[in-house]
């Protein structure tokens, strides 16, 4: 099941990976223009948009056709043309791309069948290439202020104290360690993990709600005949915390880099 349906245009709303992180990215990869890079699960662009100018082509797989449609518009806008956008469900990809020096999984690997997949990236990848995946966490890890906790004690009033998928309870795939068993055991080299931290950011309360939507666990669809309560009584409880609608995110997360050889 498509757990991120009809969210593309709710991923406006999510932290933006800092120019900070994706030169981290490019400079620990040592980006070749002459050579490729896949993104897995690559919703919107978020990260090969912005790593695009570093390589000669750039494949983007989704299985969200609004996600790439979305993609798609976003990458004229920038004037990017060097991605080729592909509908595609990542736990099915075939070894058919070529010179692929690095492959990006970002917010995407769990969930996959983690292991599979680093398996399959290990094979495709060029002798020079490494897989980077990386992670920001959600209000499930990560609540250090209370309009936060609030955020995320209504989703538990409305969803249950368990955390909620479109295909049921969620499932783990391998975040062990943020994927750094599983690279070890798929015979990546090199193992980096690096926590970073993102510029914090203003939000009001349409963006908070707009980015719990774009979240898999607190999917439109999770809510049913209830959405409108939700959305109303986070509204109301949020604006007791800060009655000027502004609300300060801070976001952190990970980079786990694997290198071939």
């Amino acid at each position: 099941m498509n757990l991120f349906k009809d969210a593309a245009q709710y991923y406006k709303y999510r932290p933006v990976y800092s120019v900070e992180l994706i030169k981290l990215i490019v400079s620990k990869v040592k980006a070749n223009k002459e050579a490729n890079l896949l993104d897995i699960g690559c919703g919107t662009g978020s990260l090969c948009l912005p790593l695009s100018k570093y390589f000669k082509n750039v494949f983007a797989v989704d299985v969200d056709e609004k996600m790439i449609e979305e993609g798609k518009r976003l990458a004229v806008l920038r004037g990017v043309s060097n991605i080729s956008w592909q509908n595609k469900d990542g736990n099915s990809l075939e070894n058919d791309f070529e010179n692929i020096q690095m492959v990006t999984c970002g917010c995407s690997l769990h969930w996959f069948n983690s292991l599979k997949m680093l398996e399959f990236v290990h094979k495709l990848l060029s002798d020079n290439g490494a897989v980077a995946i990386v992670g920001i966490w959600t209000i499930w890890i990560y609540a250090p202020a209370l309009w936060q906790q609030k955020v995320l004690e209504v989703i538990k009033k409305y969803l249950g104290p368990k955390r909620l998928t479109l295909n049921g309870v969620r499932k783990q795939s391998g975040t062990k360690n943020d994927f750094v068993d599983f690279l070890e055991e798929t015979g990546f080299k090199g193992i980096e993990k690096i926590e970073f931290d993102l510029p914090e950011r203003i939000l009001s309360v349409d963006e908070i709600i707009g980015q719990q939507y774009s979240m898999s666990y607190a999917a439109p669809e999770l809510f049913k005949d209830k959405l409108a309560d939700f959305e109303k009584e986070l509204r109301t409880e949020l604006l007791k915390i800060h009655p000027n609608n502004k609300f300060v995110e801070e976001s952190s997360g990970y980079l786990t880099i694997g290198y071939k050889n």
